[in-house]
């Protein structure tokens, strides 16, 4: 969505208005990143509740087992005796009726994704005034029983579908019966940030040499995205080529649930000097825009990351799972490296790689995955494709 509300192109358009659950972290982002005349034409932060954030600030605690269930049991009842949705469709419906957009655009996860992102589209569905696109940015699941169901049914009338690839719209097709006719790809861009540092303020601030090759992986910290077969990996290299690894350092930006497991495979595998765990990054694209080898060896889950689109735009040597629509960003063997994401070899898979590239260096991956993003994944390729099916959608709502 920054995309979006950086456009100029689409700005020059559209009148756009960027609506969103407020809460704490994301508002500090927005600060840093919106000038206070920019957040008060385009912004609309939206009391909206959840129990996603909460829930993982609570987990993160490592609290007793029973004591962390019985803190989360009266939001779980809220949740499920419907005060949310009853709370949350009061402020969807004073949003419509004061914006009274002609297009709603809802940025979404996987699907169902976000219970909100539905929600809003179920409320809008009801009005009448407006197209709705309904953005899916990771695989479909099936659905958990006759309210998703109803619900799809209800969605389906009246939203356009945007997925980034080609494996999210099989999905929807086939998991929740949405029609092709209701289906558009439009490939992800990621947001331009601002590169605001070198390379050697970037190694300054960590205390290292000048001839550090650095190893980068930014993710959120989960099993699904493959933290600690990296791990294994380099574990496997200092084993066998203990000179290998004199000068590597692995950044592993983000946070998550498996923060306190990976700093405990750290240690047991003696990796300590040669790991950096960044915690949660604003500025994380300078861990991808000067690193020497980008990672993101997922093992589920994955639709079109952002991540590896922005080591592409950057010209990185990118090694990554063959999963989901990264087959669709990278062509194996000749703009990056897609490995097997089976658990049992991806580890070795890892090590193997690493080893070769960190012994010769492969530069022509980079400038094939330069090329390719600038031809299919750039702002402007994204800016056309999204204006064209504003204009299609707005043509259609003024027919109606």
């Amino acid at each position: 969505m920054s995309s979006i509300l950086r456009s100029h192109v689409v700005n020059k358009e559209f009148d756009v208005r960027f609506c969103y659950r407020t809460h704490q972290r994301y508002n500090d982002g927005l600060v840093a990143e919106y000038s206070a005349e920019e957040r008060k034409v385009f912004l609309r932060p939206l009391c909206i509740l959840a129990n996603d954030t909460l829930f993982l600030r609570l987990s993160l605690k490592g609290w007793n087992p029973w004591l962390h269930k019985l803190a989360l049991l009266p939001f779980m009842l809220m949740e499920k005796g419907g005060l949310y949705f009853l709370w949350n469709s009061i402020q969807f419906l004073i949003l419509l009726l004061r914006l009274r957009p002609e297009v709603i655009h809802i940025n979404n996860g996987g699907y169902p994704g976000a219970r909100s992102c539905s929600q809003l589209a179920l409320v809008a569905s009801f009005l009448h005034q407006q197209k709705i696109i309904y953005q899916v940015n990771n695989l479909a699941n099936p659905p958990s029983g006759w309210i998703e169901k109803a619900i799809d049914r209800r969605l389906v009338t009246c939203c356009q579908f945007i997925t980034a690839s080609k494996l999210a719209q099989h999905h929807l097709r086939t998991l929740r019966k949405i029609p092709e006719s209701r289906l558009t790809q439009i490939f992800n861009t990621p947001p331009s940030d601002p590169i605001r540092r070198t390379r050697a303020e970037l190694l300054t601030e960590w205390e290292l040499p000048d001839n550090t090759v650095i190893l980068s992986h930014v993710a959120f910290l989960s099993t699904r995205k493959g933290q600690r077969f990296l791990l294994g990996a380099l574990r496997q290299l200092k084993e066998k080529y203990p000179n290998l690894l004199t000068n590597v350092i692995l950044f592993l930006v983000g946070s998550g649930e498996d923060e306190r497991l990976l700093k405990r495979l750290c240690d047991e595998y003696g990796l300590n000097s040669f790991v950096r765990f960044t915690g949660y990054r604003n500025d994380s694209i300078e861990f991808i825009a000067h690193c020497d080898l980008f990672f993101l060896p997922s093992i589920g889950s994955e639709d079109m990351p952002l991540v590896v689109l922005s080591a592409m735009s950057h010209g990185k040597t990118i090694i990554a799972s063959k999963l989901g629509g990264i087959e669709e960003e990278i062509q194996e063997g000749i703009s990056g490296i897609l490995l097997d994401p089976d658990p049992t070899t991806l580890e070795t898979s890892l090590a193997n790689v690493i080893q070769t590239l960190l012994s010769s260096p492969n530069p022509g991956f980079g400038v094939m995955a330069k090329l390719r993003y600038d031809e299919l994944f750039s702002a402007q390729a994204y800016e056309q494709s999204l204006c064209a099916l504003y204009h299609r959608l707005m043509k259609e709502r003024a027919k109606t």
